[in-house]
């Protein structure tokens, strides 16, 4: 098992963000069962000694980047929620320009996790965040609606906001954040007819 290092010290900082890099690079061709640790560690340009002394293996690896991004995810949302709190509930930006921007500063993993060697584990991790914060919006918004209705209603605009996603990417994210967040903001208030039934 790989031993734990102080998260805030600089060269432990710079080391995980080498391997995070190798990583994205083997990822773009590779399927995370094919890329072995000499493989990784040479593209990197760090030894397997450093390597073992951040992770187990590779998935340890993976599985660290990926609960790094779900935490830095959470924050955002919770930025978004103090931000809309300070604007008594009319934020400047909707939450999805800060989704949308989190996803910008993190192309190089969202572009692997959300392409055709995707972990699905972390993609069902996404949708069930967005859930539950999709609960917390629209029960008070729409009291009559069921909390079966609600989840209905995520779901068609979870597979839509992913396949939106997507696009953006594939297309080089040439696309203002705040371009696509309107976009999106506009699809999802037509949807929301489905609660005046």
């Amino acid at each position: 098992m790989a031993k734990n290092k102080p998260k805030n010290d600089y060269r432990v900082i710079l080391t995980r963000k080498m391997f995070r890099q190798a990583l994205t690079t083997l990822l773009i061709k590779n399927t995370l069962q094919s890329i072995t640790i000499k493989e990784l560690c040479d593209v990197a340009g760090v030894n397997r000694g450093t390597f073992y002394s951040h992770y187990a293996d590779i998935y340890d690896l993976m599985d660290s980047i990926e609960k790094e991004m779900l935490v830095e995810l959470k924050r955002t949302i919770e930025e978004f929620q103090v931000n809309n709190e300070k604007n008594r509930g009319g934020s400047p930006f909707s939450i999805y320009f800060f989704i949308f921007n989190f996803f910008l500063k993190n192309t190089d993993m969202c572009t692997i996790l959300l392409g055709e060697n995707s972990d699905r584990r972390f993609v069902t991790q996404l949708l069930d965040m967005g859930q539950e914060m999709c609960i917390q919006i629209y029960s008070p918004k729409y009291p009559k609606a069921s909390e079966k209705d609600i989840t209905m209603f995520y779901n068609f605009i979870a597979s839509g906001c992913i396949g939106l996603l997507q696009y953006w990417i594939n297309n080089g994210m040439t696309m203002p954040v705040d371009e696509i967040s309107v976009v999106i903001e506009n699809i999802i208030s037509g949807a929301e007819r489905f609660f005046k039934k």
